[in-house]
């Protein structure tokens, strides 16, 4: 459980640090420690894990990708700190995938996660 404690505690720390507008020349640290830290959570809460919760697991990943194309479609952000969600967002994607094979209606919300994504590159290639 201690463990436990410290991935949510990492993960919380991870997402203030996200969601605070500052920009630094550590935005791909910020950017990546959240993504792992998010991840992490997904994996505590995996099938065949002790502390197994499939709600969990997908409210936090779908929570990590949708931060990622928020910060993505957030024209206050740096252009660097947008390019660098957008080069992450795959990870929280994948596991996604990985996660919703498992259901009969995964298919369906697997398509509407890519058809945001898309909208949001198209509009953030528009930008550049």
């Amino acid at each position: 459980m201690l463990n436990q404690e410290r991935i949510y505690n990492a993960f919380f720390k991870a997402q203030d640090a996200f969601n605070t507008n500052q920009y630094s020349q550590f935005d791909i640290d910020v950017i990546q420690d959240y993504v792992h830290w998010g991840k992490m959570i997904g994996c505590v809460h995996r099938e065949g894990s002790p502390s197994e919760n499939n709600l969990l697991q997908e409210l936090f990943l779908r929570r990590v990708f949708f931060d990622l194309l928020s910060a993505i479609e957030d024209e206050k952000r740096s252009m660097t700190f947008r390019r660098v969600c957008l080069d992450n967002i795959y990870i929280p994607l994948m596991c996604l995938k990985r996660f919703y094979h498992a259901f009969s209606y995964g298919h369906e919300k697997l398509l509407a996660l890519h058809s945001r994504l898309s909208t949001a590159q198209i509009r953030f290639n528009c930008h550049l």
